[in-house]
């Protein structure tokens, strides 16, 4: 019997017993009622999911049109933020690029970026400008209550211990300033119709799954209120519900997403290549699914079953 490796419960259940080809798995501890990938991945094995090419080539994934799209969200997101709290100093772990922290830059705030990836740090040190540092988040290297804002988008999933994150960000994060999040979610339409063939699945990266009530009840536990909660995602559900249910009739894996990113940054090397009827099929299912994947926007919000769960927390004096 595996242990959950957050609480150390010794009591665990297959969520979902299998995942594709994979010898990765769900399970779902009894204590936390978190959910996890099984078996632990080591170090070693996410250090090869982690290839260099994640980000792509000159920390460029997309093709440019899609990059400005890109930096586009960035900027909303950006604005979001400063919608809720008056400029101040702000941290982004898992900055990627720097994108989000050079709008709120702009905007009279001062950045700073935590970021594991090399190439990706760079860009947001040489051409933004942005100071970024390479490594893990320690909150010991940030002063108590320092921060107006910390942003975690689509980062918790891919970290040991959601706990010790969110009870480090509290301990930087002052009186009424503000954690924005994101995570996919485990309780989402998406998930429930596609399961293994869910495009936001992606084993063996993300370690933990969640849903919405593991985020309010692991915000609570730190003093973070959640304020703001949203399902409707433009960035990540359409496309990501078209992704996941050509992967559930069978084409290859993700290879819609392969298509629109730039040739170094692909799973799969040279798609049209390799691939060129179920390339075609992709790119023809895609176009037809879209309309409908937007239009599940308003019913994954009505019901708090998006794709992807956007939350903003409030940490309590």
């Amino acid at each position: 019997m595996e242990h959950c490796p957050e609480c150390g419960h010794s009591s665990t259940v297959a969520y979902w017993p299998s995942v594709n080809d994979s010898h990765f798995s769900l399970r779902q501890c009894l204590g936390c009622q978190l959910v996890f990938t099984s078996p632990w991945p080591s170090d070693e094995e996410l250090a090869a999911a982690y290839r260099s090419e994640y980000y792509g080539p000159e920390s460029r994934r997309f093709w440019p049109i899609l990059e400005r799209i890109v930096q586009a969200f960035r900027d909303q997101r950006a604005r979001q933020i400063a919608s809720l709290v008056p400029p101040g100093r702000a941290l982004d772990i898992g900055c990627g690029r720097g994108w989000t922290l050079a709008a709120l830059r702009a905007r009279g705030w001062q950045v700073q970026g935590v970021e594991l990836n090399a190439a990706a740090a760079r860009h947001a040190q040489e051409t933004l400008g942005i100071d970024v540092t390479l490594g893990g988040f320690d909150p010991q290297q940030f002063a108590p209550k320092s921060f107006d804002a910390v942003i975690l988008w689509h980062v918790l999933e891919h970290l040991r211990s959601p706990r010790e994150t969110l009870a480090g960000i509290s301990r930087i994060l002052r009186p009424g300033g503000v954690l924005a999040l994101a995570v996919p979610n485990r309780a989402s339409f998406q998930a429930a119709w596609t399961r293994e063939a869910w495009f936001h699945l992606d084993l063996p990266r993300h370690l933990w799954h969640f849903s919405r009530d593991d985020l309010h009840r692991l915000c609570t536990q730190h003093g973070l209120q959640i304020a703001v909660e949203r399902h409707a995602s433009w960035e990540q559900n359409p496309f990501g519900l078209v992704q996941s249910l050509l992967n559930r009739v069978g084409l290859p894996h993700n290879l819609l997403y392969d298509l629109i990113r730039r040739e170094s940054a692909r799973g799969i090397v040279r798609p049209w290549s390799t691939h060129f009827t179920s390339s075609l099929l992709s790119l023809l299912g895609g176009t037809a699914l879209l309309p409908a994947s937007i239009a599940m926007l308003l019913p994954e919000q009505i019901f708090q079953r998006g794709a992807t769960v956007e939350m903003v927390a409030i940490k309590s004096a």
